[in-house]
């Protein structure tokens, strides 16, 4: 029989193996967006996380290198 994977283990396990990836270079955190809103099917949701959490590292990483 197989053990059925909840939403909460898929999006652990990318953030387990994309935030590393995030901290050398930030255009993974598109990757992890993505990743994530495929495990969610709620594009409401993804927007909404989007904006209040990865937006403003962008925001953030695009600033550092502008300097």
């Amino acid at each position: 029989m197989v053990d059925e994977v909840s939403k909460g283990d898929l999006n652990r396990l990318i953030d387990k193996l994309i935030h590393p990836l995030i901290k050398g270079d930030s255009r993974f955190i598109l990757v992890d967006s993505l990743l994530h809103a495929m495990v969610e099917r709620n594009p409401p949701l993804t927007v909404r996380k989007f904006i209040k959490y990865n937006l403003p590292k962008i925001i953030e990483a695009l600033m550092r290198e502008k300097d």
